[in-house]
């Protein structure tokens, strides 16, 4: 993607909030006057002409919800009867009826229940294992035709900017048979996070090459950086599962991938965890665990244990994604004031860039419409009011109402439907920081955008609690580090996105555990590294080779 298309894509955009409440001056009780118009005028007719208009008579829809325990309702309100409900009716002329709602922690099995039995609603939000159950049983509908009609540009405009794939995910056979749930893959990207007080206390510069970084990880280990007096710091996090921390970015740097696949020289889709580079990046890995640069405990430790030595400041690396200085290194931060966090960009082993992984490619979830359903360009009309209501009100009374309230309660939930932006953090970090270096003046923000500047400019007045904002979103943040991966086309994106094939159902599991047993054992010196050989030789003869041919058989089905 080119710098020009990107920048194009942040002005057409508004800002997706992490789920925070936003800062404001003004209280209103939710009510449909508050709400966005959709975009265009009513038809007035009794069925719609376009996905723009309200029903005049309104229609009946129904589907399934859950209940979370961060909503508060107010004044008599309920899941089946709030702002959003309410709206639909007012707004768009839809009477918007749930069949079941239960707490959110059982809402999983209720819905298996549900799809098992055939009792489906007129529409709902489905996983990629539903959704292919749901087309093998021939329960939804074509929407090929409806998207064409109906679509809005707000949403046609997100799907657009995920790129293929989740369209692509959605279209089975040459039909649409869903509405894609968009997400944010692509905002999710590596960055090495480095505690730069210990940088400079040590008297160390930034690293510009994957040598730099392992010296500046041996001092960290070496050297004392927190000054106690003590050998009880190290350079790099690692966790047991290498699901957070280190793993997955140490890897990128040296172009290895996993988890997911990626095309091969010879253009068929190979799996990144039994590819060549693997082996090398493991090889350096257990090098490092020799050293004593990782900690020896890693393979006992979950991500939240890890979380803790970071908090307690034991760690002076981590290769994480941008938003982790809101959260994680927060912590470090709350724990010790004059400790310092700064986010660079992946380095790489050798002469050719490295490029960070986008695992999740797909849709986060498809929105399916039961057959014989009259009206399914209704849903596109309340993913519309979604999208106009979050991402494109400039109104204060909009986003308290609908999206976040003056207590940061996530109204947004109650929505039936809805999508992502599928750049809306870095569209935040853009916008915030032109207001921050004077190229934008605050009233340009929208509501949320707003709300991050707010407490940008509570850190700068000595509020800690927002350090971690001010790394995401401030001038040169670690966002920022997102955008130009974008800009440069330097991402590495998983090309199969769609549920599990058969075999993958079946032997997955048994599969992963025999990398990662094999992985930790090549890490801590428990088995040599050309163990790494024998691994992927068991790999393709335990189903691998199996699941291969299935994967790209289905590849195929794209050209």
């Amino acid at each position: 993607m080119k710098s020009s298309r990107f920048r194009m894509a942040i002005a057409a955009t508004t800002v997706f909030a992490l789920l925070a409440g936003c800062s404001s001056s003004t209280t209103t009780e939710p009510n449909a006057s508050n709400a966005p118009s959709p975009s265009g005028a009513p038809t007035g007719s009794s069925a719609p002409t376009s996905v723009n208009g309200k029903y005049d008579p309104p229609i009946d829809i129904t589907t399934v919800g859950q209940n979370w325990s961060v909503i508060k309702y107010a004044n008599g309100e309920s899941r089946t009867d709030n702002a959003w409900t309410k709206a639909y009716s007012d707004q768009l002329g839809i009477r918007l009826k749930y069949n079941w709602v239960v707490d959110s922690t059982q809402y999983a099995t209720k819905l298996n229940l549900s799809l098992t039995s055939g009792d489906l609603p007129d529409f709902l939000s489905v996983d990629g294992v539903q959704f292919k159950q749901l087309l093998e049983a021939d329960l939804i509908q074509d929407l090929t035709e409806v998207y064409k009609q109906y679509a809005p540009e707000s949403y046609k405009n997100m799907i657009q900017q995920s790129g293929p794939k989740p369209m692509q995910a959605a279209t089975v056979n040459g039909k649409l048979m869903a509405f894609p749930f968009t997400g944010n893959g692509k905002e999710a990207t590596q960055v090495v996070w480095i505690r730069t007080d210990w940088l400079k206390k040590l008297g160390l510069s930034e690293p510009k090459t994957m040598d730099d970084l392992f010296k500046i990880a041996e001092a960290f280990t070496t050297q004392d950086p927190d000054g106690n007096g003590k050998n009880d710091t190290f350079g790099f996090a690692l966790d047991k599962d290498f699901s957070y921390h280190s793993f997955v970015g140490f890897v990128n740097s040296y172009h290895a991938y996993r988890n997911m696949w990626i095309k091969s020289s010879q253009g068929s889709l190979v799996y990144g965890d039994v590819q060549p580079e693997m082996k090398n990046a493991l090889g350096k890995l257990q090098d490092l665990y020799k050293k004593g640069l990782l900690d020896k405990e890693f393979p006992v430790k979950d991500t939240a244990k890890v979380n803790e030595d970071l908090a307690a400041g034991k760690v002076g690396i981590t290769f994480i994604d941008t938003s982790a200085a809101a959260g994680v290194l927060q912590k470090v931060k709350d724990n010790n004031p004059n400790a310092e966090w700064d986010a660079y960009p992946l380095l790489s082993i050798d002469s050719q860039p490295a490029k960070p992984q986008v695992t999740s490619t797909g849709p986060i979830a498809y929105w399916v419409v039961k057959k014989g359903y009259k009206h399914p360009e209704a849903v596109l009309k309340m993913i519309d009011f979604f999208i106009q209501s979050y991402y494109l009100t400039k109104d204060e009374k909009v986003t308290q109402t609908y999206i976040s309230s003056l207590e940061g309660v996530p109204n947004y939930l109650l929505t039936a439907a809805s999508s992502y932006m599928p750049y809306n953090n870095l569209t935040t970090q853009t916008n915030v920081s032109s207001v921050l270096e004077g190229k934008k003046q605050v009233a340009d923000l929208n509501p949320l955008d707003r709300a991050w500047y707010n407490r940008i400019i509570e850190f700068k007045n000595g509020n800690n609690a927002y350090w971690g904002i001010n790394k995401c979103f401030g001038i040169n943040g670690a966002r920022s580090i997102a955008i130009k991966y974008i800009e440069n086309n330097m991402l590495m994106e998983n090309e199969f996105f769609v549920a599990s094939t058969p075999v993958m159902s079946e032997k997955l599991a048994t599969l992963e555990k025999l990398r990662d047993t094999t992985f930790i054992n090549i890490i801590t010196g428990s088995a040599g590294i050309d163990s790494f050989d024998k691994f992927v030789d068991d790999w393709k003869k335990t189903g691998g080779d199996q699941i291969t041919k299935e994967v790209n058989d289905w590849y195929k089905t794209l050209k």
